[in-house]
């Protein structure tokens, strides 16, 4: 080839904390909510998933540890519609402590409280 194209090599995302948990705990949320017990979480889970949400989840640390009880088991987030309506609105009551109602509705387009 006359003119080769030169490699780039893509630009590493940085990723905001969680503003659910402080930094470096890993213990599931829901736990320590519900039951006041520390169980070791081992699944970061995306308040806000699908296709467009889980980065806007990313991008402004809305994500939580949970322990697989509570992340996939019968009581968990994504089988339970109740667990999973409340943490939506525990991540929305922080978020909105931090920025504002409009910045949440402009981000996420609905309001869970």
């Amino acid at each position: 080839m006359m003119y080769p194209k030169t490699p780039t090599k893509k630009k590493r995302k940085q990723h905001a904390p969680s503003i659910l948990q402080e930094a470096g705990d890993h213990s599931c949320l829901l736990c320590a909510l519900l039951k006041k017990e520390d169980a070791r979480g081992i699944h970061q889970h995306h308040v806000f998933g699908g296709t467009a949400n889980r980065e806007k989840s990313e991008q402004w640390g809305m994500k939580a540890w949970l322990c697989l009880e509570h992340h996939e088991g019968r009581t968990g987030v994504h089988n339970n519609r109740k667990m999973d309506m409340f943490l939506k609105q525990r991540a929305q009551r922080a978020f909105e402590e931090l920025y504002d109602h409009e910045t949440f509705m402009r981000e996420f387009g609905r309001n869970y409280l």
